[in-house]
């Protein structure tokens, strides 16, 4: 971005929506576990079939992640032409 804050909005966005994807993915997780250790500790299912479900989870979790990288299909604002500069007469 360097020195041009036309790119500010774009950049804010962005940030916004990697936020609300963090928030999404640390949701999905701690519910996820909330879950899962009562249904181990009362025997429903055992241990390997909790750890596979945590695991396959988390790989969905990580693939949800990878959304935040990506730079939506916003168009960018060109940069700013600089003034033209003025002659002085003397």
């Amino acid at each position: 971005m360097g020195e041009d804050l036309h790119h500010l909005p774009q950049a804010l966005d962005h940030a916004r929506r990697t936020r609300s994807i963090m928030l999404q993915n640390v949701g999905v997780s701690l519910a996820l576990i909330a879950v899962l250790i009562p249904l181990a500790l009362f025997g429903i299912l055992g241990l390997a079939a909790v750890v596979l479900v945590h695991e396959v989870a988390e790989i969905l979790i990580i693939a949800n992640g990878v959304r935040a990288g990506r730079i939506t299909g916003r168009t960018v604002l060109p940069a700013a032409a600089p003034a033209p500069a003025e002659k002085v007469t003397v």
